[in-house]
């Protein structure tokens, strides 16, 4: 299973956090005009939003589209063909404007396929410009967070292992998240069962050596971090409504107890 998949959800598990705050627009409102990131402020239009995706480094545009009565879903196109995406430090990060009732809420950006023997280097260096560029920004949730810990969970399970660090200041909130995978590449034998099987049981085989290869020879160790910024006042709200729930399930707990 290639990290791709991974990424996507660990954009979920993102998406659904951010989105659990019902975010009615007097919240967005509170939040209007703080920058997120590069230029696009919240509670913007999806066309405002459009109108600067060309100025971001590494980004040719965006076009909005219909979403059939749901929230419109702004598309970025990138200008550096071969590896697309926006730099930050060492990594290329895709990202996607999120909106809520029409305006941008917040703003994700993605990197995949990562070496887990250097994404501790990553996430470390990313967290520290975040202190260094918003000084007053305090963590809210999470510590340091153990990437080889994570890789042994991950190995243990069969499954990747997230874990993300939480900060904000008066006027906006930062999520980094990390989900990483030991993948499974294993030898595929051949059966001798015919020529096309044995033939594509070596082309697996060269495939799976040249992953394992990469990475310092720690290729099956992949990956993926998410950053997301919104307003402080929907992250509050995200929080709040996070809590109330796990109040609720642990209450029905006791009941049943």
């Amino acid at each position: 299973m290639r990290i791709g998949i991974h990424i996507a959800a660990a954009l979920l598990i993102s998406a659904a956090f951010a989105s659990s705050a019902s975010a009615e627009p007097q919240s967005l409102a509170q939040d209007a005009g703080v920058e997120l990131w590069q230029g696009l402020r919240l509670g913007m239009s999806p066309d405002e939003v459009v109108a600067v995706l060309p100025n971001i480094a590494g980004v040719k545009g965006g076009k909005i589209s219909d979403s059939k009565g749901k929230e419109p879903k702004i598309s970025v196109s990138y200008a550096n063909g071969q590896q697309p995406g926006v730099p930050v430090g060492d990594l290329r990060f895709q990202f996607s404007p999120i909106t809520k009732d029409g305006k941008l809420a917040q703003v994700m950006l993605g990197a995949a396929d990562i070496c887990g023997a250097s994404a501790q280097t990553h996430f470390d260096e990313i967290a520290d410009a975040l202190n260094i560029k918003y000084p007053g920004m305090k963590t809210v949730r999470g510590d340091r967070i153990d990437v080889e810990a994570l890789l042994r969970e991950s190995a243990r399970t069969g499954q990747p292992a997230n874990a993300a660090l939480m900060r904000a200041d008066k006027e906006r909130a930062v999520s980094i998240m990390i989900s990483v995978t030991r993948e499974d590449i294993s030898y595929v034998p051949e059966y001798g069962s015919g020529k096309l099987m044995n033939t594509m049981a070596r082309y697996s085989n060269s495939r799976n050596a040249s992953r394992l290869a990469e990475c310092n020879g720690r290729g099956d160790e992949r990956a993926a971090i998410v950053i997301s910024y919104m307003g402080r006042d929907y992250f509050d709200q995200a929080i709040a409504e996070e809590a109330a729930a796990e109040n609720a399930r642990q209450q029905a707990l006791r009941q049943g107890l």
